[in-house]
């Protein structure tokens, strides 16, 4: 609506609406499989939205046919872009329509933080056996003075990560790899043993075994 002056007096004319395209916005950091609370600010009723996603080399489409705001629970799988990191950033895009025609896209980013929980560390297992030179008789036992633990690990990192390390506690002591093998046990009785398998994230999944030490 507006008004224009002329030598014979005042005119009101109608203007049309002039469509402006939404605004979009989300409330702070978000862990993969939570929910991120997506705002829009419409400057008409009349207007639908449709939400994108990209991150990384990953996108899609959130939802359509959105009002004033969506919660968008975010999929672990986009921690694979972000393989040797626990965050990353990506951007949410929304295309407003007016009666079924696209008037614009705005857009805004957000950041993925990866969980260290138990969806995220890496599975692991470790198989333990003695080691050492002991006699026939004495065999699969462990022997104080005479054998070390190995262990064996298999593992499987989570959501395009790897494995990063593989480390073995006996006693206080610590020895890394894959096997990995403990020193000579040195006391008999009742041992605990420890493994930490790491993935590039820093997440890492700990196991736990007792073994008994015979004497010697």
């Amino acid at each position: 609506y507006g008004q224009f002056e002329s030598p014979s007096g005042t005119y009101s004319v109608s203007l049309p609406d002039i469509p402006r395209t939404s605004s979009v916005s989300v409330g702070g950091a978000v862990n993969a499989g939570s929910a991120l609370a997506i705002s829009i600010g419409r400057t008409s009723t009349s207007f639908t939205h449709t939400l994108r996603y990209a991150f990384g080399s990953a996108n899609g489409t959130i939802a359509t046919g959105v009002g004033t705001g969506y919660n968008w629970t975010v999929p672990y799988d986009l921690l694979r872009q972000i393989p040797s990191a626990t965050s990353g950033v990506g951007t949410i895009y929304c295309d407003t329509y007016y009666g079924g025609t696209l008037i614009g896209t705005s857009s805004c980013g957000f950041t993925v933080n990866a969980p260290n929980n138990s969806t995220t560390k890496p599975s692991a297992s470790m198989m333990l056996s003695p080691s050492g030179s002991i006699p026939a008789a004495f065999s699969g036992m462990y022997i104080q003075g005479k054998t070390a633990v190995k262990a064996d690990f298999t593992a499987e990192p989570k959501y395009g990560t790897s494995i990063k390390s593989y480390a073995l506690a006996v006693n206080g002591k610590t020895t890394s790899g894959d096997p990995s093998t403990s020193a000579v046990l040195s006391a008999s009785g009742e041992t605990t043993v420890t493994g930490t398998v790491t993935d590039a994230r820093g997440f890492s999944r700990v196991l736990t075994e007792k073994i008994t030490v015979q004497a010697y």
